[in-house]
């Protein structure tokens, strides 16, 4: 069902390379200001996939309402179905295949 679900929303998944380090900082803003760069519309619900959830990641998502975290060994159907954008990392991407397809 994981896989089926992915593959339907393969248009509204962007990769966003580094993640992890650009938000260094635990500000909002800081990813705010990635989501703009990446036309990313705070509007709708997003989740975001990584392979793992660093602290400062953390608390910069944590004050935006729409805005999901996850770390993708706990990817599940209802986050996914929720979830408008989803924006991942290389690395979680292989760390779902390496679960979910492996």
């Amino acid at each position: 069902a994981l896989q089926t679900l992915l593959y339907n929303k393969r248009n509204s998944i962007s990769i966003i390379e580094n993640l992890e380090t650009n938000v260094d900082l635990p500000k909002t803003k800081t990813f705010y200001n990635i989501c703009k760069n990446c036309g990313v519309s705070l509007d709708q619900k997003i989740l975001v996939v990584t392979s793992e959830k660093t602290a400062s990641l953390k608390l910069a998502t944590r004050n935006i309402k729409n805005v999901e975290l996850i770390a993708a060994s706990n990817l599940n159907t209802f986050s996914l179905l929720k979830a408008k954008q989803v924006l991942m990392t290389p690395l979680a991407v292989n760390d779902i295949k390496e679960i979910y397809c492996g």
